[in-house]
This record gives C-alpha cells, sequence and structure tokens, in this order.
C-alpha cells in the first residue's frame, strides 16, 4: 500500500506536485497534470491496494478476535492498519469513493462517501485499535496505542477538530508531540 512503486503516497505526491513527472508513462504525467482518466490502470492499482490492506486487516482482527481473543496488541494492530488505509484513501481520494461494510463478514458496496464520513470512518478504526489494546503495556500494544493515537490526531486535523488533534496525538505518549501550524498563503512559508 504505501511502496513506492506506483503506491498511492506516489500518486499522491504527483497530484500535488511533491514529485514530477519526467518519464513516458502516460498514466503518471496525466496525473502530474490533474488530468486523470477512469482509463488509468495505475491509480486504480493504487486504490485498490489500500482497501485490499483494509479489508484484509479487519478480517484478520476478526480471526484473532476468534482464535487469539487475549492478543491484544496484534488485534489492535490489525484496527490500527484497517484506520491507516482508510486514512491513507480519504487523504488521496477525497469525495464521493465507495467503502465497503465489514460489518457482514462480506464486504458490501455502499453508496459512496465524502471526505468527513472517510476521515470518520479511520476515526472509528482508530479507537477499535485503542480500545483493542486497553491498558496493556507490552511493546506491540504500546507502539499500536502511540500509532493509533497519531492516525486520530491526523484524522481530527482533516476535518478541522484542531482542538481535539492535540489530545488525540499526544495522549500519554513520551514521544509523540503534535503541534498543528497553520501557514499562510501557498508561497508564505517563512
Amino acid at each position: 500500500m504505501t511502496a513506492l512503486d506506483e503506491s498511492s503516497w506516489f500518486y499522491g505526491g504527483l497530484l500535488v506536485d511533491e514529485w514530477k513527472s519526467a518519464d513516458t508513462f502516460t498514466q503518471r504525467d496525466e496525473t502530474d497534470q490533474r488530468n486523470v482518466t477512469e482509463e488509468n490502470s495505475l491509480v486504480t492499482v493504487a486504490y485498490r491496494q489500500i482497501h485490499r490492506a483494509r479489508i484484509r486487516a479487519f478480517s484478520a482482527a476478526k480471526a484473532l478476535q476468534t482464535f487469539q481473543p487475549t492478543a491484544r496488541g496484534k488485534i489492535g494492530e490489525m484496527f490500527f492498519i484497517k484506520g491507516y488505509a482508510e486514512l491513507q484513501s480519504a487523504l488521496d481520494f477525497c469525495n464521493g469513493q465507495p467503502f465497503a461494510d465489514l460489518s457482514t463478514g462480506t464486504p458490501d458496496i455502499n453508496a459512496a462517501i465524502d471526505g468527513p464520513a472517510a476521515f470518520n470512518t479511520a476515526l472509528a478504526s482508530f479507537d477499535s485499535a485503542l480500545v483493542a489494546v486497553g491498558s496493556a503495556t507490552d511493546t506491540l500494544s504500546l507502539r499500536v496505542k502511540y500509532s493509533s493515537q497519531v492516525g486520530r490526531a491526523r484524522a481530527l486535523l482533516a476535518t478541522g477538530k484542531f482542538a481535539g488533534s492535540g489530545a488525540g496525538g499526544r495522549g500519554d505518549s513520551p514521544h509523540v508531540h503534535l503541534q498543528p501550524h497553520l501557514a499562510g498563503p501557498a508561497g508564505d512559508r517563512g
């Protein structure tokens, strides 16, 4: 999902000018020019990878809850991965994307959701990760806890809930210090 070969990180970067296309692949060029067609198979692959990770993480979390219910760190990790995939999808693909409802055990495609709803979906998954690890203090659980707090903070920032994002990212982690900074217009970064 995040590997540099045609991933959503790569295509998101092309779209917002973090990267520039200097090759002959029309799919990359059209993304760089913000003129992506429905036939762009490379963007489709990046989108598909995000949702494969999301669906597989959810399936793994449910299996762990059934067969290893005391593996709190592992269960939380799967919900973190699900939330991270949802966050990445919300950041990269914005409004009008379908999210499969996974609650029935069979992915059912629902109507497309808007950006805020996608971020709220990610928030719910990060919350599930935090509930799963609870007060566990093993290394994996703490990593999941702190990562989920950062994921929550990022989703809260994206929805304009700046005050909550500081608490969501900081929590009781000795290593995470979120300091939101709002920059002025483009070019005014001094």
